[in-house]
């Protein structure tokens, strides 16, 4: 594909997950995609799809159609070890920025570890069911917040390294009115 390479190719996995776990919103990847188009010569054709939608499902479509399409999916390897924790950390930065409540943060959690078959979803639900009252599920004097914080920092790091990965030489939407982009 023209103007592909490896950067586009690890830039296109990482919005997919930065969008699909609600954690980027639309001015982010348009101003992004927007950036790209001026400075490379042939940029790849869903850097160009990417500027133009204006919902997440559409980005989300677009990005996965092409993910497919030019089979720059991640190996099993890097899928278990990069991209999945980058998605669940990109989730927790969703609800750092307040994009979702705790709640939503755990239930989303938990239906993703369900659907991806590699990390264990009770852990989440059973976060998640702490919120109306019940106990710890597994012992402990810390409160959720602190657990789940613990819990995802890992994955937050990763998302964090990447998110600043993409980015890396472009302005940030937020940077002109000094807002925190993290």
């Amino acid at each position: 594909m023209p103007g592909m390479d490896a950067n586009a190719d690890n830039s296109l996995l990482i919005w997919w997950a930065a969008i699909d776990s609600g954690f980027a919103d639309e001015r982010e990847w348009v101003a992004w995609a927007d950036q790209q188009i001026e400075m490379l010569d042939e940029p790849p054709l869903w850097i160009l799809d990417l500027s133009l939608v204006h919902s997440r499902d559409k980005a989300v479509a677009s990005i996965s159609h092409s993910w497919t399409k030019w089979d720059l999916g991640p190996s099993e390897s890097a899928q278990r070890n990069w991209l999945d924790p980058m998605w669940f950390g990109f989730l927790f930065l969703a609800f750092e920025r307040r994009n979702i409540d705790l709640r939503t943060l755990l239930i989303t959690a938990g239906a993703r570890a369900d659907a991806i078959g590699r990390t264990p979803c009770d852990l989440y639900f059973m976060m998640a069911n702490e919120i109306d009252g019940a106990g710890p599920t597994l012992p402990s004097k810390k409160p959720l917040l602190v657990r789940v914080t613990e819990h995802f920092a890992p994955m937050a790091k990763i998302s964090r390294h990447e998110w600043a990965y993409v980015w890396d030489g472009f302005a940030h939407p937020d940077q002109d009115q000094g807002n925190d982009i993290s």
